[in-house]
């Protein structure tokens, strides 16, 4: 073998070495980032189960999420506080579901749950409906839109 020989050979496994290379990265890149989404969709679940135990571990609180859920006008104003901060908070933890959703980097099964419950959630509670007609501006519009969707709701001049 001449050197040219042995220089193309060389070349050969270079090149071979390199898709190699290229493959393994690949398939890292795609379980890193499944593993990337699968931990994102575990934290959104982890911060509703969060607001979920602070209403079950507490009667007294629990009675404020159903009592609010059904007329938000008859909360006394501590009650209220505790229900304005439970509602904040779940949907705050929608909207950042509904914000990946758009950047395109969701799970799409946890994107479907969240809009189906947060749904469901809208649709089914008067006193959740009230709550939102006066606390809608501390959302995005996007959040903003797909609620007032949902609940055949216009928004109001100016907003």
């Amino acid at each position: 073998m001449d050197i040219m020989e042995l220089g193309a050979i060389g070349e050969l496994v270079g090149g071979v070495a390199v898709i190699a290379t290229l493959i393994y990265l690949a398939v890292q890149v795609r379980q890193n980032a499944l593993e990337t989404r699968v931990a994102s969709s575990q934290a959104l679940t982890d911060s509703i189960n969060q607001v979920n135990l602070v209403v079950s571990a507490d009667p007294g609180r629990a009675s404020i999420t159903r009592r609010g859920r059904e007329d938000y006008s008859s909360l006394n104003d501590d009650e209220r506080t505790c229900f304005d901060h439970e509602l904040y908070s779940l949907c705050h933890i929608w909207e950042t579901i509904l914000r990946r959703e758009i950047l395109g980097i969701a799970d799409p099964e946890t994107t479907n749950s969240a809009r189906k419950t947060a749904r469901e959630f809208f649709v089914g509670f008067p006193g959740v409906r009230a709550w939102w007609a006066q606390n809608r501006f501390a959302f995005n519009a996007e959040f903003t839109a797909l609620v007032d969707e949902w609940i055949g709701n216009r928004p109001p001049e100016g907003a």
